[in-house]
């Protein structure tokens, strides 16, 4: 999932620049914000 979230992310900064949200980020990947923040603090 963390290398799906790394394209994404590239992808929208590709798309957008540097202003897109957790919330692109989260309806380009079809998930919630709850599921990106729980995968961010499994570190």
């Amino acid at each position: 999932m963390k290398e799906r979230i790394a394209k994404a992310t590239i992808a929208l900064f590709h798309e957008k620049g540097i202003k897109f949200t957790m919330s692109d980020l989260a309806r380009y990947l079809g998930v919630s914000k709850s599921i990106l923040h729980g995968i961010s603090k499994e570190n």
